[in-house]
């Protein structure tokens, strides 16, 4: 916990001083998927809009992961040698993002490319373990453990103006690095493939705000 609250302060007095003194402002809310394992994700998002030139803006969002809709679907099978294991997967999440966009046309509105690079501290559970063996039944440990990853990616995006109320709805894909340090895994090799960290990441999301 000590390590992600310093990468948020970190990254937000980054944020800061890139602001300039001039340009539009907006503050966001919204809705967005993330793969931080093969399985789609979805988060709450909260964030600050900056344009800073005719044809660039710059953000910061907040994002925490939310529960699973269908928590049945976190429920995994898997054969693991002569045994045959239960387990419940539970995951959580907070981080930050940094976003710097440049827009198509002639305008900060429009169609946008944008770059991004964050941070996000994960907490991944098995839960209720459960293991069918040869000799009997018994339950397994269950397992916790923490990954701060550091999605770093591009997108493309629409975006209207930040005058009044606006939208923003966007299409990414990134890399989150250190996701090759899966201590889950590491403690139980039987974690199903959908439920492991992954390098390649895909984002969908869509905000609305206000903008002054």
């Amino acid at each position: 916990m000590n390590s992600a609250r310093r990468s948020l302060t970190a990254l937000a007095v980054v944020a800061l001083h890139a602001l300039p003194l001039l340009g539009q402002w907006g503050v966001r809310a919204g809705l967005g998927w993330e793969q931080y394992t093969p399985r789609l994700d979805m988060h709450w998002a909260l964030g600050v809009d900056r344009d800073v030139s005719g044809r660039t803006s710059i953000g910061l969002d907040l994002i925490g992961v939310l529960p699973a809709l269908e928590p049945e679907n976190m429920i995994a099978s898997v054969d693991h040698g002569t045994d045959f294991i239960t387990y419940t997967y539970v995951r959580k999440g907070i981080g930050a993002q940094y976003r710097s966009m440049y827009f198509l046309g002639g305008d900060t509105e429009g169609w946008y490319v944008a770059t991004s690079v964050g941070f996000r501290s994960l907490v991944r559970e098995m839960a209720e373990v459960r293991i069918s063996a040869p000799d009997g039944y018994r339950d397994g440990p269950d397992r916790s453990t923490r990954a701060l990853v550091f999605p770093v990616g591009v997108r493309v995006g629409l975006r209207s103006a930040l005058d009044g109320f606006f939208q923003d709805a966007y299409i990414g894909v990134g890399h989150l690095l250190g996701s090759g340090n899966d201590a889950l895994l590491d403690q139980a090799p039987y974690l199903i493939d959908k439920h492991r960290l992954k390098g390649l990441s895909v984002q969908v999301g869509y905000s609305f705000g206000v903008g002054w």
